[in-house]
This record gives C-alpha cells, sequence and structure tokens, in this order.
C-alpha cells in the first residue's frame, strides 16, 4: 500500500511540475508581448514626433513662402502703380508689337515719373511765359503811365497812341504854348517836373513830330507828336 502511495505522489509531482513549467511559459511570453508592444509603442512615438517637427517645419516653410508671395504682390502693386497705358491722340492703346504668351499684345507703358518730368516742364515752360507776359504788361503799364500821367501833369491830352512793333508813336493837343516843348523834354528824360518815373530807363529814341495850330488868341489849340521806342529788353520797377 505503501509503494502505491508513493506511485501517487509522483504522478502529483509530474503534474505540479508540468503546471509550472506552463506557468513559466505562458510568463515569458507575457514579458516577450509586453516587450514588442513597449517597442513599438516607442517606435509610434518617435515616429510621431518626427512627423510633428516635419509637420512644423512645412508650416513654417510655407508661411515664409506666403509672405514672400505677399511681399512680391504688394512690390509688383507698387511698381505697376507707376506706369500708365499709352495712348494715342484718339484715346487708343498703344501697343509694343510684342505678345504675351496667351498671344496678346503687349502694350505699351511709361512711368509716373516721365508723366510728372513732363509736367514739371510744361509748368515751369507756362510759368516762363507767365512771367515773360507779366513782365511785358508790367511794362506797357508803366509805358502808359509815362505817357499818359506826364500828359496830364503837363497839361497835354493824348488823343492817339499807336504802337507797333516797340515803335509808339503819339498824337498830343494842349492850349499851353510851352507845354509841347515840356513834354518833350520830359519824354526826353530832361526834365521829369517832379513825376517820379524815368522815363529814359524804359523808353528810348524820343523825337519830336512838328504839328499845326488851329484857333488864335487863348482859343488856340497847339497839335503835335512824338515818337520813341520801348525797352523790351530791360524791365525796371517803379
Amino acid at each position: 500500500m505503501a509503494k502505491r502511495k508513493r506511485e501517487i505522489n509522483f504522478i502529483e509531482s509530474q503534474k505540479l511540475a508540468g503546471k509550472q513549467n506552463q506557468s513559466a511559459s505562458f510568463e515569458f511570453m507575457l514579458v516577450v508581448v509586453v516587450f514588442v508592444v513597449a517597442v513599438a509603442m516607442v517606435g509610434w512615438f518617435v515616429l510621431s514626433i518626427n512627423q510633428a517637427k516635419t509637420a512644423v517645419t512645412n508650416k513654417e516653410n510655407a508661411q515664409t513662402t506666403l509672405q514672400g508671395l505677399k511681399k512680391q504682390v504688394t512690390t509688383n502693386e507698387t511698381a505697376f502703380a507707376e506706369y500708365e497705358v499709352r495712348k494715342d491722340a484718339n484715346g487708343n492703346t498703344i501697343y509694343s508689337g510684342k505678345y504675351d504668351r496667351n498671344g496678346q499684345p503687349i502694350p505699351l507703358y511709361y512711368s509716373i515719373q516721365e508723366v510728372a518730368t513732363a509736367v514739371a516742364n510744361e509748368l515751369s515752360a507756362a510759368q516762363s511765359a507767365a512771367s515773360e507776359v507779366k513782365g511785358q504788361i508790367d511794362l506797357t503799364t508803366t509805358v502808359l503811365n509815362i505817357v499818359f500821367q506826364g500828359a496830364q501833369v503837363l497839361n497835354c491830352s493824348v488823343t492817339k497812341f499807336t504802337y507797333t512793333s516797340t515803335k509808339v508813336t503819339l498824337e498830343v493837343e494842349t492850349t499851353d504854348s510851352d507845354a509841347k516843348t515840356k513834354y518833350y523834354r520830359y519824354m526826353q528824360g530832361k526834365s521829369t517836373e517832379g513825376l517820379a518815373l524815368q522815363p529814359t530807363k524804359y523808353i528810348g529814341s524820343v523825337a519830336l513830330v512838328t504839328g499845326s495850330e488851329v484857333g488864335s488868341g487863348t482859343d488856340t489849340v497847339y497839335k503835335f507828336g512824338i515818337t520813341f521806342t520801348v525797352i523790351s529788353d530791360s524791365l525796371y520797377n517803379n
């Protein structure tokens, strides 16, 4: 009976050893699976980090490219704003004779600076012309003042004023027998008779044209003429 008991114990011990081996194998497999999963997770994590970095880099590159494009667009807009299409006298676009890649004719352009320069030149010419005209007006006004103010002060009346080029011819009347001589001398600049104007600054080549006498006694009217040349190349202020 004792021997049989020992056999039973042996069998049980074999079963127990088998269970222990199965448990060890399962634990080993579990450790292997956990290790593989851990390695995979680490790999996935590293891969995710790299992908995130790549995405950030791509985003930054895209933003840099976008900023560059925006600057280029601004530059192009600024440059384009400085040019205008050339037009002919009828307002039609003038083309360069060349074509773009779509086969469309390319219009000619001129810069705003060209236009500004042309306008400035025109304005300068207009200002010069205006200054010249103003000078002529001032000179003419001064000459008229010399003629008529002098005549009024010296008791003369200018009945006719003829202006051809730079030569002036006057027809004058007076009832004062001495007025003719005084007015002639005044126009020559030899006697200003208290007048502020100096005729010799504005006129020259003064000559007396012999006239006639009409009436008699105190009713006598003396008629005479005076010619002179306007000094048009020298302007003086009063």
